[in-house]
């Protein structure tokens, strides 16, 4: 479990898949919201050609920009298993 506290902006993400899809930006980085518009696609892809999707909602949380290395970090090692 994690748990985040900050003075988030949050854009709730029209879509037709019954399922409430949020995104969740700090404040100063609003324009962040734009970069998850297409959070629908690959959800859509996975439920038509993977399975349902096992959850009753999707939220997206920005990192802080300096956090970004570590998110790197994740990416790397999940290559390096796959």
């Amino acid at each position: 479990m994690v748990i985040g506290v900050a003075d988030f902006a949050i854009d709730n993400v029209e879509n037709n898949l019954d399922i409430p899809v949020s995104t969740w930006v700090y404040r100063w980085m609003q324009k962040g919201f734009a970069d998850y518009l297409i959070t629908t696609e690959p959800l859509s892809f996975y439920i038509t050609n993977v399975a349902p999707y096992p959850f009753s909602k999707l939220a997206n949380v920005s990192l802080p920009p300096f956090l970004a290395e570590w998110k790197m970090l994740e990416i790397y090692f999940m290559r390096k298993i796959w």
